[in-house]
């Protein structure tokens, strides 16, 4: 099964969008990777902001669109890497957050 997907910015963050042409659902878990001052009040002390969900499940229908948005609470400049993994594969895609 393969996967088509992208990495959008929106007004909140970015949004994942997959598609597939595989004849039944593909079952793929999305884990956000950012710097660990982006993790929210778990790090204390060195929190600079907030981008959830970390991870997430996404199914994909064939010849249809999943989303997933990821909203993002920062004023830093960073990287957001994302790790699509589904049927034993694994795909990375990488975007860079610009604060204002």
């Amino acid at each position: 099964a393969h996967i088509d997907w992208r990495i959008k910015r929106t007004h909140a963050g970015f949004r994942i969008v997959a598609r597939t042409d595989y004849p039944q659902p593909v079952h793929a878990v999305a884990t956000v990777v950012v710097p660990h001052e982006l993790w929210g009040p778990v790090v204390e002390g060195a929190e600079m902001g907030l981008v959830q969900p970390r991870k997430a499940r996404l199914i994909v229908e064939p010849g249809r669109q999943a989303r997933l948005d990821i909203s993002v609470q920062a004023e830093t400049d960073a990287w957001l890497t994302v790790k699509l993994a589904w049927h034993g594969r694994v795909d990375y895609k990488q975007v860079r957050i610009r604060g204002s």
